[in-house]
């Protein structure tokens, strides 16, 4: 089962994932991800954004990465200083045709404003942790957007919408960390069940559509 969204944990077992950084200083765990596990290298408001230049040199020197997570969060500070990177770095991420993984809290108007401003250079883009209303689903799929969902949904007021997000672009999510007190492949597997009995989708078909993504996020590659 590919996992569209996780973080870097002490297990060192080839999971079937996407693993994203949040900051500059973890990129080099992306550099020694075993076989059929993916990195996607990132930056968000919360600590030092990356300087471009720094982003595009790592893509270049590592074709298999992916970009992410980057984002809005409301609680980082100025929304437009990190809207200026998010527009950037989705440029960046058009020219080196990698695929982009988006955190966003609090200003769903604003990255779909940034999404949409990038026009036919848009790169692929995963919503991470997609936790918004229909009306925004549905606006950042008519985009191009793939919706990512994880754990974190079924805390919210909008996890009644699960059957209605589970027909537009979706992918499955742990955004596992060390935090966790169940082991991951169980952790992967609850999800996997939990929004399989949520949505009516059975387990083959969720898993089938998850590996779908995977192929569209890695640039339709499915192994090194």
């Amino acid at each position: 089962m590919f996992d569209a969204h996780r973080h870097f944990t002490d297990d060192k077992i080839p999971y079937d994932a996407l693993f994203a950084t949040a900051c500059q200083s973890e990129w080099i765990k992306l550099t020694s991800l075993p076989e059929i596990s993916w990195g996607a290298a990132g930056g968000l408001a919360d600590k030092r954004l990356p300087p471009l230049e720094d982003l595009s040199g790592f893509l270049q020197q590592y074709p298999n990465v992916q970009v992410g997570e980057i984002g809005l969060d409301k609680r980082y500070g100025d929304l437009e200083v990190q809207a200026t990177f998010v527009r950037a770095v989705l440029d960046l991420a058009y020219e080196w045709e990698r695929s982009v993984t988006l955190h966003v809290v609090q200003s769903d108007g604003l990255i779909i404003s940034c999404l949409k401003s990038s026009g036919k250079r848009l790169p692929r883009v995963l919503w991470h942790g997609f936790a918004s209303s229909l009306e925004i689903a549905k606006e950042a799929a008519k985009i191009g957007c793939i919706l990512s969902i994880g754990p974190n949904l079924f805390k919210t007021k909008h996890m009644h919408i699960l059957q209605q997000l589970s027909t537009l672009p979706f992918a499955l999510e742990t955004d596992y960390e060390d935090k966790e007190k169940t082991a991951y492949p169980e952790f992967l597997q609850h999800h996997y069940e939990r929004v399989s009995n949520a949505s009516g989708i059975g387990m083959d078909d969720l898993i089938r559509n998850n590996y779908e993504i995977r192929a569209i996020l890695t640039n339709n590659q499915t192994s090194r």
